[in-house]
């Protein structure tokens, strides 16, 4: 049986999605206010501490002076842990885009640790793991 995802546990998901799609800082309410740690395939590959929120979403936002035409699609759930204040989820994720001008396929692994504060989740943490990268 395949499991659903609470839309709301996917919100700020797809709040961070849209963010590396446009490189829109409204979407970076999707994070939770402290000790936020980012795990990306992208230098410096950890970001964590006070400020690592502005300084990943300042190298996501470098990448939007050129087409991007990034689009996410979520794919199947693989890990699902949900308590009342704390939750783990793992879901396959799939992109297109532009990358140096030439169209690619990304697919891979995002495991996103959630806290909810003032009773909405946000993101505590995320790792992404490309599985499969396709230029053309």
């Amino acid at each position: 049986m395949e499991e659903t995802l609470d839309p709301a546990l996917l919100k700020p998901i797809e709040k961070v999605a849209r963010f590396l799609e446009t490189g829109d800082d409204s979407f970076l309410t999707a994070f939770a206010k402290k000790g936020v740690v980012i795990i990306e395939n992208f230098e410096p590959h950890i970001f964590e501490g006070d400020d690592a929120v502005e300084r990943w979403s300042k190298v996501i936002k470098s990448w939007h002076i050129k087409p991007l035409n990034l689009v996410h699609t979520f794919g199947e759930i693989h890990d699902l842990n949900v308590g009342e204040d704390l939750a783990f989820v793992s879901l396959a994720t799939h992109w297109t885009g532009l990358r140096g001008g030439n169209p690619f396929k990304e697919d891979g692994g995002w495991a996103f640790v959630l806290v909810k504060e003032e009773s909405e989740w946000k993101v505590r943490g995320y790792g992404w793991a490309v599985i499969h990268d396709e230029e053309g």
